[in-house]
């Protein structure tokens, strides 16, 4: 239940981040399907019922069973939010559906943000990619709804909740295959853009060619960007470091007859910046005129 399997292994939240969970449900005979964005630490332990762990062996046959019987998407408090308000509502269940994350661990706080930023979070996304069924489910059409965890928040926007959901379901009994996007990260990954949940809200746009290709690039990127320790800012030189680099530099060259070391060489090279920046320590500062 602890870590991921090995092939996470050259994802940036490899061993930093916690758990590892798959997708739930039948994305073959699934009515409707649905992205979040990460686990929570309540779906990081939850037990897959043995026709999901079947599902997922048939999928992911060399993966360890520890990673198949474990780890279900939206349970605990959201789960309770998503089905018990938002779905139920509209007569959808969990067995007509399939849910997956863009993440697939629950990645560490950075500062106040419970998701990862920047290149991490770019490459992060799409080592995830290689677990995905979507393919199986083939989406047609995409719609933008929020977060389930922000009705817990707030609940004044869960009509609208409701009204996206009706949305979807009716987009599959017209013959599409509808993913809800649910919050700003899952919005932002599938569509490229509305990351800003509260302006895209309800927003749908059908599955082209071209927004595939799109979304393949941005994985491409993400495969492609390599995370490593932040590079330090070059120290400004002193005359103090200066004086050290010179002296660092210096070699005996003269002894007296009684052994003992008299003279030192300094053959110290420098480039064209440092050179200028030693020329410039030997201007003297304006002095300030007084008021």
């Amino acid at each position: 239940m602890g870590g991921q399997p090995p092939t996470c292994s050259k994802c940036p939240l490899f061993n930093v981040g916690k758990g590892f969970v798959l997708g739930s449900g039948d994305p073959k005979t699934a009515k409707v399907a649905l992205l979040l964005e990460a686990p929570g630490s309540n779906e990081l332990h939850w037990e897959a019922d043995v026709d999901e762990i079947t599902r997922r062996r048939e999928r992911f046959p060399e993966m360890e069973g520890k990673f198949l019987k474990y780890g279900m998407p939206v349970v605990g408090k959201a789960g309770g939010i998503l089905f018990g308000w938002g779905l139920n509502a509209v007569q959808l269940h969990r067995r007509d559906l399939f849910i997956d994350n863009v993440l697939r661990c629950l990645p560490p706080k950075e500062g106040d943000s419970p998701y990862p930023k920047g290149d991490v979070r770019k490459s992060a996304e799409a080592h995830c990619r290689q677990y995905d069924r979507w393919n199986e489910f083939s989406p047609t059409v995409a719609l933008v709804q929020i977060h389930p965890a922000a009705i817990a928040r707030e609940p004044a926007p869960l009509p609208l909740m409701i009204q996206t959901f009706y949305k979807a379901k009716d987009f599959h009994l017209t013959g599409e295959r509808p993913v809800v996007l649910c919050g700003g990260k899952a919005a932002k990954m599938w569509l490229g853009h509305s990351e800003t949940v509260q302006t895209w809200l309800g927003h749908y746009e059908p599955e082209t060619e071209l927004s595939a290709s799109n979304r393949e690039k941005r994985r491409e990127i993400g495969m492609a960007t390599r995370v490593g320790p932040k590079e330090k800012n070059p120290r400004k030189l002193t005359t103090k470091s200066a004086l050290k680099l010179l002296l660092d530099s210096a070699i005996p060259f003269q002894y007296g007859d009684d052994g003992s070391l008299v003279g030192y060489e300094v053959n110290t090279k420098l480039s064209s910046e440092q050179y200028a920046e030693m020329v410039g320590l030997l201007v003297p500062k304006p002095k300030k005129e007084k008021a």
